[in-house]
């Protein structure tokens, strides 16, 4: 939570909002799609207080270490044609379809 209130620069109330109300990130914080728990504000602002800036940059370092490791295998795999390999031959398999009236 923490750090999404740093990346988005928003206040406490929206990130109540977001942390009880969207899915992607309710997923992201371990609860399952059946799970109706919700983050109370305090909650909120005493967990997010607790993460110091030197914990704060380094998960920031991490994040960036990660999106560069994705990023770099993202355009390799564009450069050896890899995904227009792939999407060739998915496009191109003929496959059998029912006809109509069963014929």
């Amino acid at each position: 939570m923490g750090v999404l209130k740093q990346g988005l620069r928003c206040d406490y109330d929206r990130l109540q909002d977001l942390v009880n109300a969207h899915a992607k990130i309710r997923q992201m914080l371990g609860h399952g799609p059946l799970d109706e728990s919700e983050y109370e504000i305090q909650n909120i602002r005493d967990n997010v207080e607790l993460m110091t800036p030197e914990l704060l940059r380094e998960a920031g370092r991490l994040i960036a270490r990660t999106d560069a490791k994705l990023s770099r295998k993202s355009l390799a795999r564009r450069r050896s044609g890899a995904a227009t390999r792939s999407w060739w031959r998915r496009t191109s398999t003929i496959r059998p379809t029912s006809t109509c009236c069963g014929t």
